[in-house]
């Protein structure tokens, strides 16, 4: 018993580093970007936020709940529809959110992410981010709400 105690002494604390090493450095650089852009966004922090997207006229946003559909194209329409909502609404919002079960694509300078987003109100979204100078930068999101 003593050998088979001893052997899971040693496997326990590799499980665990191995859990701690999911992604790969690229793959936690896009979730730190997905992340990010969401705290900022909570936080009402303009300057920040819009450092996480691309600002040109080919991103779009587009959220669906069983209110209907809002949808953006081009950073214009939508840094402007942010700067709104933040002077409407400037208080920062408790950040309680947690995404998971992430799908990486990743292609040279773009990738394709799905994952799935609990807010109390779960949701299946996608972004694709462009890397540019080095850095990712969000140019889509879709979420598509379960209630």
């Amino acid at each position: 018993m003593r050998p088979l105690l001893l052997l899971f002494s040693f496997l326990l604390p590799l499980s665990v580093l191995q859990a701690q090493e999911k992604y790969t450095q690229e793959q936690q650089e896009i979730i730190d970007v997905i992340e990010n852009e969401s705290k900022h966004f909570w936080a009402r922090d303009y300057k920040q936020w819009k450092e996480t997207w691309i600002q040109t006229e080919y991103i779009v946003w587009t959220v669906a709940t069983r209110d209907g559909i809002q949808q953006y194209k081009g950073w214009n329409d939508w840094s402007l529809a942010v700067m709104e909502l933040f002077a409407e609404s400037p208080e920062p919002q408790e950040y309680n959110v947690r995404k998971y079960n992430y799908e990486f694509h990743i292609y040279g300078d773009g990738a394709w992410v799905t994952f799935t987003q609990d807010t109390g109100n779960e949701s299946m979204e996608t972004r694709i981010l462009e890397r540019k100078d080095g850095n990712w930068k969000i140019a889509f999101v879709e979420a598509i709400y379960k209630e």
